[in-house]
C-alpha cells in the first residue's frame, strides 16, 4: 500500500492563538501575498515620514483596498495583517521602530 504524504500548511501564532498559514492568498483579503506585501510598502513609503503605526497601516490598507470598516469588523482583517507583517520582518522587508506609546513599522 501506498502512504499518502499530507501537507501541512505552516502554523503561524498570533497573540497566542494558532492559525495555518495559507500559500496562495491572504484570507479575509483575497488577494495574492506579493500583492499583498507591494501593497504595504507601497503606503508605508507614501507617508511623509516613511513610516506609521501598525493600527494606522492597517487603516490605510484598508482604505485603498476599497474595504469600509472600523470597530470590530476590522478585527476580521487584523490576523491576516499581523501574519503577513510579522513574515515581512522576518524576510527583512520592514522593521518596527518604537516611537513614545506606539510601534511604527518602516520599509528597510
Amino acid at each position: 500500500m501506498e502512504e499518502e504524504k499530507i501537507e501541512q500548511e505552516p502554523i503561524v501564532t498570533v497573540g497566542g492563538e494558532s492559525f495555518p498559514l495559507s500559500q496562495s492568498q491572504t484570507g479575509k483579503f483575497g488577494i495574492t501575498k506579493g500583492e499583498f506585501r507591494n501593497l504595504i510598502i507601497k503606503i508605508i513609503k507614501g507617508t511623509p515620514s516613511g513610516s506609521c503605526s501598525q493600527r494606522e497601516l492597517l487603516g490605510l490598507l484598508l482604505k485603498r483596498m476599497g474595504i469600509r470598516t472600523h470597530g470590530k469588523p476590522r478585527e476580521e482583517y487584523l490576523r491576516d495583517y499581523l501574519i503577513c507583517l510579522r513574515q515581512m520582518k522576518e524576510e527583512g522587508l520592514v522593521k518596527f521602530v518604537s516611537c513614545k506609546t506606539k510601534l511604527h513599522v518602516r520599509v528597510n
